[in-house]
């Protein structure tokens, strides 16, 4: 083939270089290898950890997958949300505030649009990609 594209796939196989391998294999001669690889330079310290989260949570009932990615939508856009609801001015009440779920509903649609288009899933799907890839392998620049 003249061009290879692989991005996001390679390094849950469980053999990232045996995968790695059998693309480059499907490059013609002059043709282009293009792979989407995790970065050990982008490990914060805790890669051992998500391993281990990753393993256990493909183990979980689906409510406790579930309440998995709240935690990492939570996680990942709790300040942004508490910045979007000052800017509009709503003041959280307790006890089924419908005006605070709209204002949260509104923030995310907002901060997704388009969010599919770019990475080919939507939000909720690429957090239960990311939670749930085991195993997982990261790749350093001088290894690729």
């Amino acid at each position: 083939a003249d061009l290879v594209y692989s991005y996001g796939v390679l390094f849950t196989t469980g053999d990232l270089w045996g995968a790695c391998r059998n693309v480059a294999r499907l490059v013609s001669d002059g043709g282009l290898l293009f792979l989407g690889l995790h970065a050990t330079e982008q490990d914060h310290g805790d890669a051992a950890d998500w391993l281990s989260f990753k393993a256990e949570f493909n183990t979980f009932p689906a409510w406790l997958q579930e309440q998995a990615v709240v935690a990492w939508v939570l996680s990942e856009l709790g300040d942004e949300v508490q910045e979007c609801r000052s800017e509009m001015g709503v003041q959280r009440r307790y006890g089924g505030d419908y005006l605070h779920f709209r204002t949260i509903m509104k923030c995310l649609t907002d901060r997704f649009e388009g969010f599919a288009a770019g990475r080919g899933m939507d939000f909720i799907t690429d957090a239960r990609d990311w939670l749930g890839g085991y195993p997982y392998e990261w790749a350093s620049a001088d290894e690729v």
